[in-house]
Order: structure tokens, then C-alpha cells, then sequence
């Protein structure tokens, strides 16, 4: 605590230690709101500040043994470490990882700086030094070593315990630092196992019972065992005095070694396999009682504070067959992975309890009906729990049932859904639905009457003078998990730019959370619908939710419920250029996420001030931003907001005439782009490449740009996001100047891009101007031209309204190249004034080289 007292942050933080070591120290205001991957986050700068502390008594050196066992988390922090403190010396000890190792283990291997030693077998003399080293003698017998390193090949475990068993048999003799065979044994006579397996199944063999039984019943424990919980289980009562003498014979054969004296004494194996032979020696009806009295053991001994067990409970009673318990610390422990952001043990914990719980394994029993009035069939865990008195309350039993089931994927596509892992989050978000009694729609007919049918149910709340929420527990816990789910599907649904299904996650989310009452979940539901009204559009219906979102959240008090309705206000704002109150929404949503040390939202939200600042023709200010978003990003690794960031300054760099600059962030961008899933983004990266090359002069690669733009603009259908107007703007802009160079095969695509332009248009106000100018030009093209400038004066109008000057500058240049005379002096001097003031120094030297007349 002493350097946690150095930082305030730090201090306010502490909590988060819980997770890690075995402290209690109370949650803070702060560390109760840090929620998945926010929580994981914050532990792991929580650990890097100490570290850094530490850094500065002096040089660091990490040393990690066994790094095989580490988990997603701890994986996580070791890339951190390198990228963060990259002057400290870290050194992993580990085996060979398999083809799906980690991502974080695949990221180090990356790393030009590392140093791999990769262990191969031991030599001759090497191995009779390590022999000697292990019995403590000064030499070896040539025919023990040259017998050992037939046998063993040179792999030191498997030498070390062929050596252990010659001395064990007696075999070889040791006194006074001097080995020696035992003159009557013939080493080629001697049938030792051929698997280092066999050769401790032979030591153990050889041992007394008391020692075996000491040997085997710690096995069960784990590769750590405490001498306490050891005496307390062992079952041979009677030689409970000796354990303290069994387990010093065990540490003078090197099969345990001391793991910790104080506060209490433990023990561990010196090795897992020394474990895991003396574990599958006993017989299942032996194991099984123990991992009983284990699991009950640590239920009575920390009682007061089980958390730190549930993934050791969940392992015992599982082994000890009581599906019940198992089911319950399986959840538990699944539940505690997400909080704290460790999403593959998650998925893990979870698709365990998912086992244990669903009906597709039983023998089709009859169906029943869930806490929705939906039909689905019983569980196993109602079959195991099935009494007399449980089938007089069936539907109570039944409703518990879904209910538990259907948290249980929600919580599964969470998981997932933190790992990026989309088709497998998607389907159990929609089975968690679907169980808990709101499926989705399966066909387009069945979603445009479920999107009627939600939108009639929520103007009847609207209308309805009376209390909404459900006076039933259980169908107000079944509409809540419904709700997160359904939340979880809207982020889905948006990222896949699947809008009828969206519409429909975000319908129901708000109609069920109306069922909950006051809560976070209503909160957000009411931001989703405004954002939905936005999406028709339906302007006035979109500022009724937000209002009623905001006014929700502060009542509630929960500031990362207020936090995410400002930033989802703030996107609101963007789209239909509402800058004041979006830049008031935002500030105070990144000072929240600044608190709740969010990192990801905050990126978020500065990215969107970002482009913002640009639409508002603050270029200088809106780089600062991006730089910030790319630079943060960077740090936490978060390659996503890297993208963002690089796509950010490319096109300052664009805006400035620096076409290669623009071009280096460009390819980079879109190689991150190709692992991850944004794909409404890289249109923006794909446009603004076929902008870049056009520039160069390259037009075939800017037409496969500009293809590959306009096929994820097609892919994503109706737009949902605001940053799509700048790759749409860009490809239609490519398509049209090339057209005009004469390139008429580019007609139909340059046709297709504008009519993109204005389906964005249609729902995103900002995308006016830019239509209004891309259709102009179409029309100048064809030959239309009192309509292609009927249609530019119209774009200036929405670009004054908006206050875009960037695009009325744009607007503008284009009018004078399409007039003569006064007229075009005027509208010259107008573009030339607004490019100067921006900084827009390309288009200002454009403006001033390009001809006067363009017919």
C-alpha cells in the first residue's frame, strides 16, 4: 500500500489488486463501475505503474518460469510489459507452444529484439555434470551416465528421474559426494521403463504406503497443496502425525519442493508430470471422495470469501460428480472471468456450465414453456433436481430453469464478443433470446412485423399513464438478461451493418427495459432508440429519446451508464452536425471514461471530435485529436483505434497536398484492417487510397481502389455509421474525375457511387453538401448543366446551414471551373478565401493553377 500512497490513481485503484493477490480491500466508487475489458485494462496499468516504481530503484529483470500456464490475462500484461518498459530485461521459461497459442504470445514472437534459446537435448558431458549436480556427487559411473543417456536422450527431466530410480532400488550407492554401482547389479540385466511416465510409476511403487498415500491424495489437491487442507482430508487417520515426516521424505526425493513457509506452509511438485502420474494411479472411486472433501474443505474455510475459489471449486465438484455444484461454481466462475475481462477463460467456464445445463444431451423430454411464453425443452440440471416437490411447482422450476440458461449464453456471446470473435457471439446472443422467450425474426416478412409490432408496443408506453415496469421477479429478471442481450446484438448487428436486424435488437431492448424500470439497462435502451429514430430518420423522435436517455442515466446516478448515453448522444450530434452540444456531450463523456480509466470509449469519443473538428474545417485541431486517438491506441495496443488514427492523419495529409505521407498511413491502416472487424472504416482507408493514387497519377490502382470501396459500401447496404460519409464521398469523387478525363467505362460505377452518397445523405444531414456536389458534377458530365448548378448552389446552402466551410470551399472551387467572367472571379475568390483560411493548401494551389473554364 505504501507505493500505491505515491499515486493517487494508483490508490483509487488499489481494489483491482483483489483479483490478483489475496487482499480484501473495499471496492471504490470508481473500481465497482470497471466492467470487462475496462476492468482488465486498468489491472494491467495498475501493475505497470508498479512496476515502473520499481524500474526506478534501478534495472528490472522479469523472470517468468513455466510460462506455458499463463492465462489470457497474464499474457496480456507480459505484452505490455515489453511494449511499455521496453528497457527491463524479461525472460519466459517455457515449453514449446502449440499452433494456437495466445495472440499475445503470437505478438512477442514477432519482436525483431527478442532473443529465442531454444533447448536441445543435453550432451554427454553436460548431462553427467546436470547427473552429478542432482545427487551431489563428484562423478558419475560411465555405464550410469552412458545407460541414462540412451534411455533418456538427453532430456533432462527424464535423466533426472532415472537417476532418482537407480538410487531409490538402491542401484547405485551415494556416500560422501562418491556415486558407485552396487556391485552385483548389471545395468544391461535392469528392465527400466522406456517413458519418464513408467519411470516415476516405478519410484512411487517402491515407496511405503504412508508415503504413496501422501504422494496420491496431494495429487488430488493440485500441483500446490497446503499441508492444512493435506492433513485435514487425509484418510488414513492414523498416520496423520507422520504427514509432517512424509512430506520432508518427499522434498529429500526430489518430488515436492517447499512452496511457501509463512503465513501458511504449502508444498508443490517439482514437476506437473510428477503430479499427474500419481493422480491417474488411483482409482476413480477414490479420487472422487477426495475432490469432495476438498471442494467442501475450501467451502468451510473461506466461507466469508469464496471468490478466489470458484474456478478451483468448479474443478473439484466436477471432479466429485455433483453436477449441481459443478453448474454453480462453473457459473460463477464464468461470470467473474467476464467482469474482469479474462474472456477466453470465460468462454471456457461458460460453455462448461452451458454443458451442464442444456437439454440437448437428455432424451427429449416434454416441452415446456419459458419465463416469455416461448417452448423450449427442460434441462438437464431440472432433471437432476427433479423431486416430488419440484414438479408441484413446475412452472416456477422451469421459468429458473430458462432463465439460468438463457444468462448463460448471454453471458457465453459476451465472451465471445470480447474476443472479436462475431459469428460465435451473434449465435448464442440469439439463443439467450430465443430461450429467455424473444426469438428474432428468421425471415424479412417476420422482421418488418416485429419491428411494427415493437414500434406499437413502445408508443403505448409512451402513451400509458400508469407504471410499466412487471411486478414478476422472475419475468423481471428474464426481461433484464433479454435486454442485455439484446444491447450486446445491437453492437453486433451495427458492426455487420445489418440494419432490419438492428432495428429490431433496439426495439426490443427498449421495450423490455421498460419492463425492468429505472435502471442502466433503460438508460441505454432510451440512447438506442434515439439513435434508431436517427436511422429512419426521425428527427424530433430522436431528440425526445436522448433527452429522456440523458435525464434516465443521471437519475440513476451511474456514471458509466452517463458516460455511454453522452458519447451516444454525441454520435447523434455528429450526424446531423449539431457540434455544440455534441462537443458539451463528448467533453463530459471523455472526462467520465478519463475517471473510469475507459480507454476504449475514450478513444472512441476523441475520434469523433476528431472528424468532427475536420467537417468543421478545424484541420489543426482535428490532427491533434487523431494524433492523440493514434498515439493512446498504440500504447494499449488497441489496433483498431491505430486504424483510426492512421486514417485521421492521411487525411490531413491528403488536405495538405502530402499524397505519400497519406499513402504510407493509408497501406498500414488497411493492413489492420484486414484482421479486424471494421469494415464500415476501411471504406474510408480504400477511398482515400484511390484519391492518393489518382493524385499519382496511378489509375488503375485507384480504380481498384475505388472498386474495392464501392464492394464494402455495397456489402454494408443502408448506411448506420457517420464515418461513412468520407469513403463514399471519395469513391464517387474518383469514379467522376476519371469519367470525365474521359474514361466512359467508369459511367455506371460513378452512377452507383453518387446514389450511395445520397442514401447516406438521406440519413446522415452532414452527407448533403457532399451529394449535392457529386451530383452536380454527374449532371455537368451528362450534359445537364443548369440542373448540376441548380443542385451546387442548393449544396452551398447546406453547407452554410451545417457550418462545413471544407465543403462549401469544394462547392465553390467547382462553380468556378464551370464559369466564366465576373461570376467566376466571384466564386474564385470565395473558395480561394475559405481553402486559405482551413489551411487547405492543396486546393488552394489547385485553385490557382487550374484552368479557367471547364466545358
Amino acid at each position: 500500500m505504501r507505493r500505491l500512497q505515491k499515486d493517487e490513481l494508483l490508490l483509487q485503484w488499489a481494489p483491482l489488486l483483489n483479483d490478483i493477490l489475496p487482499l480484501d480491500i473495499p471496492e471504490t466508487p470508481i473500481t465497482r463501475e470497471m466492467k470487462g475489458q475496462v476492468r482488465a485494462d486498468n489491472t494491467h496499468e495498475l501493475m505497470l505503474r508498479l512496476l515502473l516504481q520499481v524500474r526506478e530503484r534501478g534495472p528490472l529483470l522479469i523472470a517468468l518460469e513455466d510460462a506455458h500456464w499463463l492465462d489470457s490475462a497474464s499474457w496480456a500484461l507480459v505484452l505490455l510489459v515489453r511494449q511499455r518498459l521496453p528497457d527491463a530485461l524479461l525472460v519466459l521459461a517455457l515449453r514449446p507452444m502449440p499452433e494456437a497459442a495466445p495472440a499475445e504470445f503470437r505478438e512477442l514472437t514477432r519482436d525483431n529484439s527478442l532473443a529465442r534459446i531454444q533447448l536441445e537435448a543435453l550432451p554427454g558431458d553436460d548431462l553427467r555434470s546436470f547427473l552429478c549436480q542432482r545427487l551431489g556427487v563428484d562423478e558419475v559411473p560411465a555405464e550410469v551416465a552412458r545407460l541414462i543417456e540412451e534411455k533418456a536422450h538427453g532430456n533432462p527431466f527424464f535423466s533426472e528421474e532415472l537417476v532418482y530410480a537407480l538410487r531409490d532400488a538402491g542401484w547405485i550407492e551415494i556416500e560422501e559426494r562418491t556415486c558407485r554401482l552396487r556391485p552385483d547389479v548389471k545395468l544391461e540385466e535392469l528392465e527400466l521403463p522406456d517413458s519418464v511416465q513408467g519411470v516415476i510409476t516405478s519410484r512411487l511403487d517402491r515407496l511405503p504406503p504412508g508415503l504413496q498415500m501422501t504422494w496420491k491424495v496431494a495429487s488430488v489437491i493440485g500441483r500446490v497443496f497446503a499441508c492444512r487442507l493435506l492433513n485435514d482430508i487425509f484418510p488414513l487417520a492414523d498416520d496423520r502425525p507422520k504427514l509432517s515426516h512424509y512430506l520432508q521424505e518427499l522434498e529429500k526425493l526430489h518430488v515436492t519442493m517447499m512452496e511457501t513457509a509463512e503465513p501458511e506452509l504449502a508444498y508443490q511438485f517439482k514437476h506437473i508430470i510428477l503430479q499427474e502420474v500419481a493422480y491417474n494411479l488411483m482409482l476413480f472411486a477414490h479420487r472422487q471422495p477426495l475432490h469432495r472433501m476438498i471442494a467442501e474443505w475450501y467451502e468451510q474455510h473461506f466461507a466469508s470469501d469464496l471468490a478466489g475459489y470458484f474456478p478451483l471449486l468448479a474443478f473439484h465438484w466436477d471432479r466429485a460428480g455433483d453436477v449441481a455444484k459443478s453448474l454453480e461454481y462453473h457459473e460463477k466462475a464464468g461470470e467473474q472471468a467476464l467482469r474482469n475481462g479474462v474472456y477466453r477463460e470465460a468462454v471456457g467456464f461458460l460453455r462448461e456450465a452451458l454443458r451442464l445445463l442444456t437439454p440437448e444431451e437428455q432424451s427429449q423430454p416434454k416441452s415446456r414453456h419459458t419465463p416469455g411464453g416461448r417452448v423450449i425443452q427442460p434441462s438437464r440440471l431440472s432433471q437432476v433436481m427433479a423431486t416430488s416437490q419440484a414438479k408441484e411447482a413446475a412452472p416456477t422450476a422451469i421459468e429458473r430453469d430458462a432463465l439460468r440458461i438463457g444468462r448463460c449464453q448471454r453471458q457465453l456471446g459476451e465472451a465471445y464478443l470480447g474476443l472479436g470473435r462475431l459469428s460465435e457471439s451473434r449465435h448464442h446472443l440469439e439463443r439467450a433470446v430465443a430461450i429467455l422467450g424473444w426469438p428474432m425474426p428468421t425471415t424479412p416478412a417476420r422482421s418488418y412485423l416485429r419491428i411494427g409490432t415493437q414500434i406499437l408496443q413502445q408508443l403505448l408506453y409512451r402513451l400509458w399513464p400508469g407504471p410499466i415496469a412487471t411486478r414478476s421477479e422472475a419475468k423481471r429478471r428474464a426481461a433484464l438478461e433479454a435486454t442485455r442481450a439484446f444491447e450486446r446484438l445491437s453492437e453486433i448487428y451495427y458492426l455487420q451493418n445489418d440494419k432490419i436486424c438492428l432495428v429490431n435488437a433496439l426495439l426490443h431492448s427498449g421495450n423490455l427495459a421498460e419492463r425492468v424500470g429505472p435502471s442502466p439497462e433503460l438508460a441505454q435502451a432510451y440512447a438506442s432508440l434515439a439513435m434508431t429514430a436517427a436511422l429512419v430518420p426521425i428527427h424530433f423522435l430522436a431528440r425526445l429519446y436522448r433527452d429522456r436517455a440523458s435525464d434516465t442515466a443521471r437519475r440513476i446516478g451511474q456514471l458509466s451508464s452517463i458516460a455511454w448515453v453522452l458519447e451516444l448522444s454525441g454520435l447523434y450530434g455528429i450526424g446531423i452536425g449539431d457540434w455544440s452540444r455534441m462537443h458539451t456531450d463528448l467533453n463530459e463523456a471523455i472526462s467520465i471514461f478519463e475517471k473510469l480509466g475507459d480507454q476504449p470509449h475514450r478513444g472512441e469519443c476523441l475520434a469523433v471530435k476528431a472528424q468532427a473538428k475536420y467537417m468543421e474545417g478545424d484541420f489543426q485541431e482535428g490532427l491533434r485529436l487523431w494524433r492523440e486517438v493514434f498515439h493512446s491506441a498504440q500504447t494499449r495496443g488497441d489496433f483498431l483505434q491505430v486504424a483510426w488514427g492512421m486514417n485521421g492523419q492521411a487525411e490531413a495529409a491528403l488536405i495538405r497536398g502530402q499524397t505519400e505521407q497519406a499513402i504510407d498511413f493509408l497501406e498500414s491502416a488497411a493492413r489492420l484492417f484486414a484482421d479486424n472487424i471494421d469494415r464500415v472504416s476501411e471504406v474510408s482507408t480504400r477511398g482515400m487510397l484511390a484519391v492518393a493514387y489518382r493524385r499519382l497519377g496511378d489509375s488503375r490502382r485507384a480504380i481498384d481502389a475505388a472498386v474495392q470501396a464501392q464492394r464494402l459500401i455495397e456489402e454494408t447496404g443502408s448506411p448506420t455509421g457517420y464515418y461513412l460519409l468520407g469513403g463514399t464521398a471519395d469513391v464517387a469523387h474518383v469514379f467522376l474525375t476519371l469519367l470525365e478525363e474521359g474514361d466512359h467505362s467508369l459511367f455506371e460505377p460513378a452512377r452507383k457511387a453518387v446514389a450511395a452518397l445520397w442514401r447516406y445523405a438521406r440519413v446522415f444531414r452532414i452527407g448533403k453538401p457532399r451529394a449535392c456536389l457529386q451530383q452536380g458534377i454527374l449532371y455537368w458530365i451528362t450534359g445537364r448543366k443548369t440542373r448540376a448548378k441548380l443542385l451546387w448552389n442548393k449544396g452551398l446552402e447546406w453547407a452554410s446551414r451545417l457550418a462545413m466551410p471544407y465543403d462549401e470551399g469544394l462547392i465553390y472551387a467547382r462553380l468556378a471551373r464551370c464559369s466564366a467572367g465576373t461570376e467566376q472571379e466571384h466564386y474564385n475568390h470565395r473558395a480561394s478565401e475559405i481553402f486559405s483560411r482551413l489551411g487547405a493548401e492543396r486546393d488552394l494551389r489547385k485553385l490557382l493553377i487550374s484552368p479557367t473554364t471547364v466545358d
